[in-house]
């Protein structure tokens, strides 16, 4: 019971730098590969059922789509800084 203590709540403040900092990028890693993966799936299977329109369709709006998640991401993140200030200073 302890080690599954230990793996939902790591210390990532003691000991190993280089471990914690691997510890905690392994879910981000993981999840970019099963996103990549998806990703080479659904263009075979659009290529194969829709065609090359479809296909040049999608590449031609990836940058946009691309440049939306990056905003909302961005603006998600600044918020969530201007959200915790209030707990920083013990509000």
């Amino acid at each position: 019971m302890h080690s599954f203590q230990k793996l939902v709540h790591p210390d990532l403040l003691n000991g190993s730098v280089v471990r914690s900092i691997v510890f905690f990028t392994l879910p981000l890693v993981i999840s970019y590969i099963f996103q990549q993966l998806y990703n080479s799936v659904d263009i075979v299977i659009i290529a194969h059922f829709l065609g090359e329109d479809s296909l040049a369709a999608i590449g031609a709006s990836t940058a946009l789509y691309d440049l939306l998640i990056g905003f909302g991401l961005g603006f998600g993140n600044g918020l969530s800084i201007v959200a915790a200030q209030p707990f920083w200073h013990g509000h």
